[in-house]
């Protein structure tokens, strides 16, 4: 074969030269008789494919590097030798280019697809208190409105409701003062002093 080289220059900071005959021989020869000069040749191919296409994923390099030597090893009797040698070099050259870059580019597009849906499902995923909510029954009635799940303008309250969804509301206000250390340590104290105010509300009201 001839030992005709290439040389590619991707950007302007680097510069490759190939030994096509040796990425020829690599895809023809037995398996049992690859060498170490080929190897070397094919691993500066699959380097110069992860710095083109692949320079934002440099964390998965060596795995795609892998990905890439196993594709080529295994697709080597697929490869069919041109009519001359200088014919077969190139093309080699071409063929193990190919198959390393779209080997390269698909893992990392489907990483990046699986670290996405990661990603949504730990920002989307609702977070639940571990415990139950004590809701007046005269407020869930209203539930609907107040977390947003149904849009609205004017809601009509009727009276009687007025009371005991104004001091739901005003218990569970974000803008509260902290509780004293020893309403903290009681369980339900929301519940209690709702329960409380009310009950004065309505001694008031008689």
């Amino acid at each position: 074969m001839s030992n005709e080289v290439i040389e590619i220059k991707p950007t302007k900071q680097l510069s490759v030269i190939f030994n096509k005959s040796l990425l020829a021989e690599f895809l023809t020869c037995p398996m049992e008789e690859i060498t170490q000069d080929q190897i070397k040749e094919v691993n500066k191919l699959i380097s110069l494919i992860l710095f083109k296409y692949c320079k934002t994923t440099t964390h998965l390099h060596e795995d795609m590097r892998s990905l890439c030597m196993l594709a080529m090893l295994e697709r080597r009797v697929r490869f069919v030798q041109a009519e001359t040698d200088s014919a077969t070099a190139l093309k080699a050259y071409n063929y193990l280019y190919s198959m390393a870059r779209n080997c390269a580019q698909n893992y990392g597009i489907k990483v990046s697809k699986l670290t996405y849906v990661e990603d949504v499902t730990e920002v989307n995923e609702p977070v639940y208190e571990d415990r139950k909510l004590n809701i007046p029954p005269a407020v869930t009635k209203y539930i609907s409105f107040l977390t947003g799940e149904e849009d609205f303008e004017t809601v009509k309250i009727p009276k009687q409701d007025v009371t005991d969804l104004l001091l739901f509301l005003r218990l569970k206000s974000t803008k509260l003062p902290e509780l004293p250390e020893y309403f903290t340590e009681v369980r339900n104290v929301d519940q209690g002093l709702y329960s409380l105010v009310k009950l004065l509300m309505d001694m008031i009201s008689e």
